[in-house]
């Protein structure tokens, strides 16, 4: 059987399917990602193919505009659509696959399935929203804002989703779905326990849990440096939303007496010298090895987006979570419903709240065992090799 994996160009996106690819792969499967060049060494460390997809992003796949906006990004993708279609149905016609793995907010990956007419499977990194969960967060009117904000945006989304249809002949769905879009069948990286309403998505979707996969060891981090007899804090606010030094500054602050181990990542629009003094205690790199980490800590403070929530409750830690745009606010708000972890907004939480916040966390064994409930539901959904019997099964090889 041959596979051709379709995903945007974002590590919480891709990662996910890598363990996918490696077990297709060793099941005596061949695999073709579609990507650019940001993500070859990685997708060859699988032992799938690799072809440059022209056209995509040159690199990781940033924000449009700098920050969060869903009319800009549903209206850029498919914009990206048109651009790339040709070159990619082409290239799928010259080599054609079983079943295109689609990333969910990869348009062309589904739009290229239907026109080559081969089942096209959903690779779903977030979770689906239902309306009811939309009000329950309180996020409802933020939603609503956003989208008037975004009206010249969501014309131009209209327009090339007009021209699309007619040139492809799939109906495209509305804009509030198009970065979440089904497929023929659809894998979940998380598990039925976290995904809200999970029984009314009906038998098109397959909760795998996290699709762990050990990433290269880091021999830069300095792990003789961990103090093992202090409980470890984790600090990351992810791969795009990372620029936030005053939130950095804040951590820094309410840990700066040494009572517990700190590991922060900054990424890469920080300017390290912009922290200021870094106490023997705190570790602080632009990145870290995160999966190693988390089989360490004791709490994670995180950025709440979907892959590191996953990562985060799949070694059942406790999850203080600072939603840095709507979609992770969205998130954030579920794990709070599960018990898993607790919510401080970005801008309204002092030095001395968030200490309080910590101490108390890390004292709480009913946040504990509700987080070790969710654990245990991801670790038990199957992960890559339930992903792959799912495929198999939907070509018919099982």
């Amino acid at each position: 059987m041959h596979i051709a994996f379709v995903v945007v160009p974002s590590s919480g996106h891709v990662y996910p399917t890598l363990a996918v690819s490696a077990e297709l792969i060793r099941r005596g499967h061949r695999v073709t990602y579609f990507l650019n060049e940001a993500y070859r060494d990685k997708v060859a460390a699988t032992g799938a193919d690799y072809r440059d997809t022209p056209n995509l992003f040159a690199t990781e796949m940033e924000p449009p505009g700098g920050k969060f906006n869903p009319p800009l990004l549903a209206k850029t993708l498919l914009d990206m659509s048109e651009r790339i279609l040709p070159d990619l149905v082409a290239a799928l016609a010259a080599d054609p696959p079983d079943v295109v793995v689609y990333d969910s907010m990869c348009p062309w990956g589904r739009l290229a399935a239907h026109m080559i007419s081969v089942p096209a499977v959903a690779s779903m990194a977030l979770i689906n929203f239902p309306g009811a969960m939309l009000f329950r967060s309180g996020e409802a009117l933020r939603i609503v804002g956003v989208l008037a904000r975004g009206l010249p945006d969501v014309i131009g989304f209209m327009r090339t989703a007009r021209r699309l249809q007619r040139t492809v002949g799939l109906k495209l769905p509305p804009l509030t779905d198009i970065l979440n879009w089904p497929g023929d069948f659809n894998i979940s990286y998380t598990s039925a326990r976290f995904q809200p309403d999970a029984t009314k998505l009906g038998s098109t979707y397959r909760f795998v849990g996290p699709t762990i996969m050990q990433r290269p060891h880091d021999p830069d981090f300095p792990w003789d440096k961990l103090d093992p007899d202090r409980p470890l804090i984790y600090v990351s606010l992810g791969t795009v939303f990372n620029d936030n030094t005053p939130f950095y500054h804040l951590c820094l602050e309410a840990l700066r007496d040494g009572a517990y181990q700190v590991v922060l990542s900054f990424g890469k629009r920080t300017d390290p010298e912009a922290l200021g003094l870094i106490p023997p205690h705190v570790i602080v790199r632009p990145h870290v090895p995160q999966l190693a980490l988390l089989e360490r800590a004791d709490l994670f403070i995180t950025h709440a987006g979907m892959n590191s929530i996953n990562e985060g409750l799949y070694f059942n830690v406790p999850l203080l979570l600072v939603p840095q745009q709507l979609e992770q606010a969205l998130v954030a708000q579920r794990v709070v419903e599960l018990g898993a972890g607790r919510l401080v907004r970005d801008g309204r939480v002092s030095a001395e709240s968030l200490r309080q916040t910590i101490d108390q966390m890390l004292q709480d064994a009913t946040l504990t065992a509700n987080v070790q409930r969710v654990g245990t539901s991801l670790r038990a959904a199957g992960g890559a090799r339930a992903a792959v019997d799912a495929i198999e099964t939907l070509v018919g090889i099982n």
